[in-house]
C-alpha cells in the first residue's frame, strides 16, 4: 500500500467507503506492494475484487514492460510475472470460494 492509501484508510469509515466502491483508490500496485498485502482470508468480497483489479493492472504493466529475452532482466521479469500470476490466481480462487458459499 502506498503512504497515501495508508493515510486515507486511517480516516474513520473510509475502509467501508472504499470497499463499497463509493471511493476508489486507483494507485497502481508495484511488485514491492505485494509483500505488504493483507492475508486474503481477512478480506471481504469487495476488497478481494478491488485487489483482483489492481493485480490485473500490475500484470498488464509487467507484460507491457517485457525486457529483451536475451537480457539478464528477462529472468527477473519472468519471476515477477509468475509471482503476480500466482497471487492473482489465489485471489480469484478465494473469490470463487466466496461465491459458492
Amino acid at each position: 500500500m502506498t503512504e497515501f492509501e495508508d493515510m486515507l484508510r486511517r480516516i474513520p469509515g473510509m475502509d467501508s467507503l472504499i470497499a463499497s466502491g463509493i471511493i476508489r483508490i486507483d494507485t497502481p500496485l508495484t511488485m514491492e506492494d505485494l509483500e505488504f498485502l493483507p492475508d486474503l482470508d481477512t478480506l471481504d468480497t469487495p476488497a478481494l475484487e478491488e485487489l483482483l483489479d489492481r493485480l490485473e493492472g500490475l500484470l498488464d504493466d509487467l507484460e507491457d514492460d517485457e525486457p529483451d529475452e536475451d537480457s539478464e532482466a528477462h529472468s527477473e521479469w519472468e519471476e515477477s510475472l509468475d509471482e503476480v500470476s500466482d497471487f492473482l490466481e489465489a485471489v480469484q480462487s478465494r473469490l470463487d470460494g466466496d461465491e459458492e458459499e
